[in-house]
């Protein structure tokens, strides 16, 4: 009598476990990630939350699953981030050398950083230039004092110390 009580139940805690491992198969969980918190844990903190309170687990399991087919959210293999990474390189290397010819077709940011701060001290003395005007122009400056920061060629230690 009691080997069929303990029969009964452990079939269901087989049940039980097979359910469960249904449910992960279902929405994607691995098994081997046992950090991960379980639908029900989830939809157990989220029902907490006022107006909250009639979710599901089945909604805790679609709002999982959502962000699996965003372009954003890709969960990528070594060989796929190297390439990632090396498209990523190769943008910026054509963006840079578009940008250098962009550069070269007007004054640089250095020249145009020191004619808009010899205008700023001229207007500075001028009684019909109002504030707006003033402020317009610093603007302007501090734009090209940023860009000239930003094209600036960093010097190394032995060049900093030849030019002393």
């Amino acid at each position: 009598m009691e080997w069929n009580k303990l029969k009964g139940l452990q079939s269901e805690k087989n049940k039980k476990k097979e359910s469960e491992e249904n449910e992960k198969q279902e929405y994607g969980e691995d098994d081997d990630d046992e950090d991960a918190l379980s639908l029900e844990e989830i939809r157990k903190m989220i029902v907490k939350i006022p107006g909250c309170t009639e979710v599901s687990a089945e909604d805790v399991g679609e709002w999982m699953a959502c962000d699996t087919s965003d372009p954003g959210f890709q969960i990528l293999n070594d060989d796929e981030i190297v390439v990632s990474v090396r498209e990523d390189v190769e943008v910026e290397v054509e963006e840079e050398l578009s940008a250098d010819v962009e550069v070269d077709a007007g004054p640089s940011a250095s020249e145009a950083f020191a004619g808009l701060e010899t205008a700023l001290k001229w207007m500075e003395r001028q009684p019909e230039c109002d504030h707006l005007q003033l402020l317009t122009v610093k603007r302007m400056r501090d734009l090209a004092a940023r860009k000239r920061l930003k094209t600036a060629k960093q010097l190394t230690l032995t060049e900093m110390f030849k030019k002393q």
